[in-house]
């Protein structure tokens, strides 16, 4: 997707990075218990903004509200 740490922070329920003189640099993600749904979603918002011509940025912030929505409907969706 190219979103970088910032948008691989904002995308992930657990994010933490930690640096280590002559050790380097440990990056730890945890992914959404839902991780299929919301990469599904993530993938395809990612494709239909790179289709609209939207830059990095404009589609880093349609990741970003794609998965509030899935994370929502998933959340308070109890049926059909």
């Amino acid at each position: 997707m190219g979103l970088g740490l910032g948008g691989t922070r904002r995308l992930m329920d657990e994010f933490d990075n930690a640096s280590k003189l002559n050790e380097g640099t440990t990056v730890t993600i945890t992914d959404r218990p839902h991780s299929g749904f919301l990469a599904l979603a993530r993938r395809t918002a990612n494709e239909l903004a790179t289709a609209a011509g939207l830059d990095e940025q404009r589609r880093s912030a349609v990741n970003v509200v794609t998965v509030e929505l899935a994370n929502n409907i998933l959340q308070h969706a109890s049926s059909g």
